[in-house]
């Protein structure tokens, strides 16, 4: 082809595919609903070993809160999975604690007296929307009950977690 050919033909490739997503809207958000998240540890024997976000969706109540973040600065509405539920539906009985890795490595842990004594949510969404990476997804960690005032959740600031891609059941 020459270079006036190929040039017509990005044209009408570009023109296509513009039609064809008017036409059948394809919404990048949904996509980040089908992003894995891989489990390991004292997991239930019945649980896959890998997941999407919808499949967690689809597995555990999903509850949301309107909450402020103090590392965004912003209140907005989170919605996911509680850890309670996580635990009830996901881990062994023996399980004692809970590790979560981010993308970057950068882990945290809770131990059963915390998911007991706190609420946690493992967000899948950030105001109806399943978060990018540059948004902190797929799953971000988040205290729905944070009061800046209180000394206790000041000292969790640490385990608000996000670009989590891993969960180990210890």
């Amino acid at each position: 082809m020459t270079f006036s050919v190929r040039f017509i033909h990005m044209i009408h490739l570009t023109l296509l595919t513009l039609l064809l997503s008017s036409v059948f809207p394809v919404h990048a958000n949904e996509a980040e609903g089908d992003k894995v998240i891989r489990f390991s540890g004292q997991l239930q024997a019945s649980v896959p070993k890998r997941q999407t976000l919808k499949t967690l969706e689809r597995n555990l109540p999903i509850r949301e809160y309107r909450l402020y973040n103090p590392w965004e600065k912003s209140t907005d509405n989170y919605s996911g999975v509680l850890l309670t539920d996580l635990v009830a539906k996901y881990a062994t009985p023996e399980t004692k604690a809970i590790r979560f890795r981010a993308i970057d490595d950068y882990e945290v842990t809770f131990k059963k007296a915390e998911w007991n004594d706190f609420r946690i949510l493992l967000a899948t969404r950030k105001n109806g929307r399943y978060m990018t990476i540059s948004e902190k997804g797929p799953l971000y960690l988040v205290f729905p009950d944070y009061k800046d005032v209180n000394k206790d959740y000041e000292m969790k600031l640490y385990q608000w977690a996000w670009m989590i891609n891993r969960i180990e059941f210890k």
